[in-house]
Parts: C-alpha cells; structure tokens; sequence
C-alpha cells in the first residue's frame, strides 16, 4: 500500500492508496473504488497488475478521477 497524495473533495479530504488486488482483495474486480467511511480512494498498482492498455498513465489519471 501506497498513499500517494491527499484530494479535497467537497471540503472532505480523501488519501489516494495505490495498492495491488493480493493486498486488496476489493481491487480483484475493478482497477479502483472509494471507501467514503474511511475516506479513502483506491486504486490499482497499475505496474504490478497485468493489463493491456497503451497509455497507462493517461488510464491512471482516468481511474483517478473517475473515484
């Protein structure tokens, strides 16, 4: 698990966690999801993870924002 960085969203901070689906098993079904009692955002380790998208990181901002 990684806490990448803290978002405000409405007045409410959110940690954004990247962590992997063997740690998470939530994540074994989506690239991410908001847990809105502990207030955090998840998302997959997108270099650990086997998928087949070009531009991860494009994806990555998608999957953000998109939580």
């Amino acid at each position: 698990m990684k806490i990448l960085k803290k978002v405000s969203v409405l007045g409410t901070e959110y940690r954004i966690i990247e962590d992997n689906c063997n740690n998470d098993p939530l994540l074994q079904n989506s690239f991410g999801y908001t847990d809105y009692t502990s207030k955090k955002i998840v998302i997959t380790d997108f270099q650990k993870e086997e998928i087949e998208i070009e531009d991860v990181a494009k994806y990555r901002k998608q999957v953000i924002r998109h939580e």
